[in-house]
Parts: structure tokens; C-alpha cells; sequence
């Protein structure tokens, strides 16, 4: 089964590579952290110039989150839009110091699983390609469903862009050849206003 019969949502579970280009995304935002002297850092305002993310950075960027070494910033309890930091184990993770698990999985945006296999920052930057161009899913069970919280439908909103605040993201799909037969697929959305992308999982 797909989707949960009750309320219609998605019961994918996505395992999340730790890429070399996600670790060069973490080591440009360390770069600029390293020069302002403060932890804390606007994705596309300050990652600028020689920091500045290429696009395929920016889309995968939130895939740092669920390996554990970047997070939104939050001030008196509310969250800073845009805004992010390098984590104790993010800051570890780049001097060497600790290794982390290569694959993470997710349901529904969290967190629950991680592979076996664990990599210092030296084994990842080596590899290639640099960006999986294909999603690793399975299905969720039903112990993974005991303690995530039901989806409720809400009233659909306008879906602003998170760069430029001006247009609704559009839902977008892309397909690459990977052979004669095979096709890589990934689905995005973009900005019309100002051409930000970011992936949808």
C-alpha cells in the first residue's frame, strides 16, 4: 500500500545519501560562518560570492538537516525563515573528529532510521557522483506508523517562494536518460518570479 487508507498520505520512506556536493555545500557555509565569527547564516543572502550555493546545492541543502549537521535557527521559540546554523556534530563532522552514518531514512520528514556504514568527511568528498539523481524509498509498516502523528487535509494556501516571497512555487518534473530504457526522475518545485528551486520529497 502506497498511501495510508484512513487520510490519503504518503507511506514512502526515502533513505538520503550523505553526498561529496552536500558536504561542499556544509564546508561553503562553514567558510562564511569561520568569517563573520557568529553560527548563523541566511541561505541565499549570505552564502554569497565564492560561498554562494549552485542551485543543485540549494535543493539538497535540507538533506544536511537529516544527517544532523545543520538546523533552523529559532529565536524565543519561533523559527527565523531562511536562517540556519552548523551544529555541534555538523562542526565535528567537518575537522574530522567523528564519523556519521552514510544513509539516513525518513518518514514523512523525520527521521527514522540510519545505515550501518559510517564515513569521516574525507570518504565522502573523494566519491562521485556528487548528488544521488534518484530517490531509495520502502514502504512504511505499521510500527512505523505508532508514533507519527495523522496527517490532517488542511485548506490548501499559496505555497510563496522561500527566496523572494513574490510568486507560488510551481510544481515541476524532470527526467534524465539513464540508459535506452531507464529514466532518473525527480519531481520540484520552482519560482517563476526568480527561478529558485527546491526538491519535493
Amino acid at each position: 500500500m502506497e498511501y495510508c487508507e484512513h487520510c490519503g498520505a504518503s507511506l514512502k520512506k526515502y533513505w538520503h545519501r550523505l553526498t561529496p556536493g552536500m558536504v561542499r555545500a556544509l564546508i561553503k557555509a562553514n567558510r562564511f560562518v569561520a568569517s563573520v565569527k557568529n553560527n548563523k547564516f541566511h541561505l541565499y543572502n549570505d552564502l554569497t560570492e565564492e560561498n554562494k550555493l549552485t542551485t543543485v546545492e540549494q535543493m539538497n541543502w535540507t538533506k544536511l538537516r537529516f544527517h544532523g549537521l545543520v538546523a533552523k535557527v529559532k529565536t524565543n521559540g519561533d523559527w527565523e525563515r531562511g536562517y540556519w546554523l552548523i551544529t555541534r556534530r555538523g562542526g565535528q563532522f567537518l575537522k574530522s573528529e567523528i564519523s556519521v552514518p552514510v544513509q539516513v531514512q525518513t518518514f514523512r520528514n523525520k527521521v527514522i532510521g540510519h545505515s550501518v556504514e559510517q564515513v569521516l568527511i574525507k570518504d565522502v568528498i573523494k566519491n562521485l557522483p556528487y548528488f544521488d539523481k534518484s530517490f531509495d524509498f520502502d514502504y512504511a509498516s505499521e510500527e512505523d506508523l505508532e508514533n507519527v502523528p495523522t496527517v490532517k487535509r488542511m485548506k490548501k494556501t499559496k505555497n510563496l517562494c522561500p527566496k523572494c516571497g513574490q510568486a507560488e512555487m510551481t510544481k515541476k518534473f524532470n527526467a534524465e536518460p539513464k540508459d535506452e530504457k531507464t529514466y532518473y526522475t525527480s519531481t520540484f518545485r520552482e519560482c517563476p518570479n526568480c527561478g529558485f528551486k527546491d526538491t519535493i520529497l
